[in-house]
C-alpha cells in the first residue's frame, strides 16, 4: 500500500469492511439539527447566513495568537465523537455513532481505536464522549500515512490553497464552488488525521476569506456543548447538502464539521432537514505514548 494522508482513506478500505455488519447493533436516531445564531434549525435549509470575513478573521487571529498546542512528544493524538449515515443500496440510512481515537507516529504508523458512541440528548448534544464497545483496534504499518504532511504545508494563504489543490488533484483552479469544495474536503481530511499547528490553522481561516461560497452561521454550542463559530458552504453541484466547519473562537482551532441534508434527494429516503454526519474534535495534542 502506498502512503496515505488521511487515516480514514487507509483504514476504511481495510478493517472497516470487517465490522460493517456490527454497525446494525449500534444504530441510533438522527441527531437534532443545531440552532445557529444566523440559521435556526427550522431555517437551516434556506437561511443564507452572513458575510464570512469577520468570523474568518476572528478565527484566524485567535489561532495566530494562541499558545502552543498542548502536550509534548512526536506522536499526534486525536479523539473525535462522530455520527454518520450508513446508506444501504436502496438509499435507506441509519445513523451510526462512533468515538474514534488515533495515534500517528513520526514514521507514519497509525493506531486507530473505534468504539460505539454515546446517545445524544434531545438537542443533539452529548454529555459524555466516553467510548462504549470497542469495534476497531488496528495499527497500520510504518509509512502508511504521511505523518509530516500538515507540518510541511505553507502558511501563506495563497500558497496553502495551491498546495491543497495540488494534493487533492482538484480539476478546477478557478475561484468558484468546485475549487471551494476541494479546499473544504482537504481541510476536513487534515482535521481527521493531524494535530494542526496554530500557524497552519490561522492560514486556513484566512485562505477561506478569498474563496467562493463560504458564509457565517454565527455562534453555536457544538455537539459537546462548547462555544463555537460556524462557517458554512452549500455546493452548487450538490445543493441538497449544507457543509459546516466549526471553529473555537478562543483558540481558533478547527473543532468539528458536519453535513446537513437540506433538500429532498432522489437517492435518499431521509426527510430534510436532517443531519447526515458530524465529527466533533474532542482532543488533539502531541504525546510520547501510544498503544502497542
Amino acid at each position: 500500500m502506498g502512503c496515505c494522508r488521511s487515516w480514514r482513506g487507509c483504514l476504511y478500505g481495510r478493517s472497516l469492511r470487517n465490522w460493517s455488519a456490527r454497525r446494525i447493533a449500534s444504530e441510533a436516531a438522527a441527531p437534532a439539527v443545531l440552532d445557529f445564531e444566523f440559521a435556526s434549525a427550522v431555517r437551516i435549509a434556506y437561511a443564507p447566513g452572513e458575510e464570512a470575513s469577520p468570523t474568518l478573521r476572528l478565527l484566524s487571529e485567535a489561532a495566530a495568537m494562541s499558545r502552543p498546542l498542548p502536550g509534548n512528544g512526536q506522536i499526534q493524538y486525536t479523539k473525535s465523537d462522530n455520527w454518520f449515515a450508513d446508506l444501504d443500496d436502496n438509499g435507506s440510512s441509519k445513523i451510526v455513532p462512533r468515538v474514534s481515537e488515533t495515534w500517528l507516529r513520526p514514521n507514519g504508523a497509525l493506531t486507530t481505536h473505534e468504539a460505539v458512541g454515546q446517545p445524544l440528548d434531545s438537542n443533539g448534544r452529548s454529555s459524555s464522549t466516553s467510548p462504549g464497545e470497542q469495534l476497531v483496534d488496528e495499527t497500520l504499518d510504518a509509512g502508511t500515512v504521511d505523518a509530516g504532511f500538515a507540518s510541511s504545508l505553507p502558511t501563506r494563504p495563497s500558497k496553502l490553497a495551491d498546495a491543497l489543490l495540488d494534493h487533492s488533484e482538484c480539476q478546477s483552479r478557478t475561484v468558484g464552488y468546485a475549487r471551494s469544495m476541494c479546499l473544504y474536503r482537504e481541510i476536513v481530511g487534515l482535521t481527521q488525521t493531524y494535530v494542526l499547528p496554530n500557524e497552519l490553522t490561522a492560514a486556513i481561516w484566512k485562505m477561506l476569506e478569498t474563496e467562493t461560497g463560504f458564509h457565517s452561521l454565527g455562534s453555536v454550542k457544538d455537539r459537546i456543548k462548547r462555544d463555537a463559530a460556524a462557517i458554512s458552504i452549500i455546493d452548487s453541484a450538490e445543493p441538497h447538502v449544507r457543509h459546516v466547519l466549526f471553529g473555537n473562537p478562543d483558540s481558533g482551532q478547527i473543532v468539528g464539521y458536519e453535513e446537513i441534508l437540506i433538500k429532498k434527494h432522489p437517492g435518499l429516503d431521509t426527510k430534510p432537514p436532517s443531519v447526515l454526519s458530524f465529527s466533533t474534535v474532542v482532543d488533539s495534542y502531541l504525546t510520547s505514548a501510544a498503544p502497542r
